[in-house]
Order: structure tokens, then sequence, then C-alpha cells
């Protein structure tokens, strides 16, 4: 599945696959790992999504996805 992402800050805002587009609402944490980037995030469908990026090629795919029930609380 192709998935673009639309950067601001360096962090991505929102994904766009498969027809739709959704928007980030919280990314819960970022890092790096045998040259990728990964980015773990709640979109505004309620689910969360691991992205992994492929700074290289600019490639990005979804590594996971998991509906969530409960909206997480921001860190403070």
């Amino acid at each position: 599945m192709k998935v673009d992402l639309f950067l601001s800050g360096g962090e991505p805002r929102t994904i766009a696959m498969g027809g739709r587009s959704l928007r980030i609402e919280m990314t819960e944490g970022s890092w790096t790992g045998d040259g990728f980037r990964y980015f773990k995030v709640i979109c505004a469908d309620m689910a969360r999504y691991v992205l992994k990026n492929n700074p290289e090629d600019g490639m990005w795919e979804v590594i996971l996805y998991e509906k969530i029930t409960d909206r997480p609380k921001e860190a403070s």
C-alpha cells in the first residue's frame, strides 16, 4: 500500500492512503533504527499507526495498525 505523508516541522501531519486522507491527532513517539525513522501516531479515525520512513528514498509504509477504544491522554 502506498502511503503519502505531509510533513510539518519534520513530523508527519496527514496520512494519505487508499483514496482517503487521515489527520494525525497526536504523535506518541518517534525513534530511529536500522537506517529508518519511525513515528507512532494516533489519527482522526481513532487508530494507532506506526509509520516507517526510509530517508534515502523518501518512501513511507504503515507497519502497525491498531484500533483504539479510549483516546490517550496527552503527555504532561
